[in-house]
């Protein structure tokens, strides 16, 4: 019980630790600004950081099942400490190596610790745990922000990538305090891919939310990336983009955490179904011209709390049917089509953005994800837990 608790408390400062970053948070502010970069160039740096994980998610999901979750955990983290050191380069080439090693790493590390976590905590603490980094999360994200938004027009860029990397140091050194009990096993096992692929494909419920969530990255990711420089647009301020992005995070998060602690009004079917939909509506609504700007944070935070209250549940139903000796490897398929959701948006963004503004172009990728998300709500329908 010790062991599995320290997992836990370890997995939820590594959270907030390695989400201080103030590079990610203002990262397309700052290429712009800082590295004399064009959006159009920015958005095929962000498809190049998509298809990276898109390619790699599954072979490291494998060697992570096979060779230990925590060396693959610590090998990624890794990796994306090193890559920060190249932004101190400071020209395009050096940005490319930091895109490539930053996605290489994210591939080594998702799912690797999570997974040493969940097979340590009982099925019905699932949604806790997920509830509980999401508001570790948001909280780490909100720090970011806020103190980005404050000082990125004041300091050296130098000055924030060092910044980053003593966070980045200190998420490292918790991944090696952390135990992996299975990984006396793994140099014997046999994964056979056949074997996950039958079982995703005969699993309705993991098949429909994996599509759920490569749909979700085709437009949130892009969403999320672009929604600084587009407040910054609007004639926000970034210590105003700070302080606005930060309480909407927290604000979300922790009400997301309060409804699932506390007795719930409504099926969680009833629940994932209106969150979902309320999530895409209020997302697009941001990029009509009639939405007044102080409308704006508002809608931005009734579509965070929308998605606080649907993660949980749509992780706890995913990780419950799961097989503990496949998780990481399917928890890599799973962050390898979000990268393709994300690596497809960007896509399309880089191309059309030449002709069109982003204005335009994000409201028709959330209209078909909110065509997708209806289709999968019909078939999910009866598939929650009552």
């Amino acid at each position: 019980m010790v062991k599995k608790n320290r997992n836990y408390f370890l997995y939820l400062n590594y959270i907030f630790f390695s989400t201080i970053n103030i590079f990610s948070s203002y990262q397309v502010i700052l290429l712009n600004s800082k590295f004399n970069i064009t959006i159009s160039l920015i958005s095929t740096l962000l498809l190049i950081d998509q298809a990276i994980k898109f390619i790699f998610e599954i072979p490291t999901g494998f060697l992570s099942d096979k060779y230990g979750r925590k060396k693959s955990s610590i090998t990624g983290n890794m990796m994306i400490l090193i890559g920060n050191f190249f932004l101190f380069g400071g020209q395009l080439p050096f940005v490319i190596i930091y895109f490539i090693l930053k996605s290489l790493g994210t591939t080594f590390v998702s799912g690797s610790f999570e997974s040493m976590v969940v097979d340590g905590i009982d099925k019905d603490n699932i949604k806790k745990l997920n509830s509980s980094v999401r508001l570790v999360f948001f909280v780490g994200v909100a720090i970011s922000m806020i103190l980005g938004g404050f000082i990125i027009n004041i300091v050296s860029i130098k000055t924030i990538i060092l910044f980053d990397i003593i966070f980045l140091i200190v998420s490292s050194l918790l991944i090696v305090l952390a135990e992996d009990e299975n990984a006396n096993n793994s140099n014997n096992k046999i994964i056979k891919i056949h074997v996950i692929i039958k079982q995703i494909t005969s699993s309705k419920v993991l098949l429909n939310i994996l599509v759920f969530d490569f749909i979700t990255a085709f437009s949130f990711v892009a969403v999320e990336d672009f929604y600084s420089a587009f407040l910054n647009s609007r004639g926000v301020s970034t210590g105003m983009i700070g302080i606005i992005i930060s309480l909407q995070l927290i604000v979300s998060a922790f009400l997301g955490y309060l409804y699932l602690r506390k007795k719930r009004l409504l099926h969680d079917s009833k629940v994932f179904q209106v969150s979902s939909v309320l999530l895409v509506i209020a997302t697009m609504l941001i990029y009509f011209d009639f939405v007044p700007l102080l409308l704006i944070p508002i809608l931005y935070l009734v579509s965070d709390i929308s998605f606080s209250i649907l993660g949980p549940i749509k992780y706890e139903l995913f990780q419950n049917n799961i097989t503990s000796e496949y998780r990481s490897t399917i928890l890599s398929l799973r962050s390898l089509l979000i990268a393709g959701g994300g690596s497809l948006s960007f896509l399309i963004i880089s191309i059309f953005s030449q002709y069109q503004p982003i204005e335009v172009i994000m409201p028709m990728l959330l209209f078909i994800t909110l065509i997708v998300y209806i289709i999968v709500n019909i078939k999910l329908r009866k598939s929650f837990i009552k």
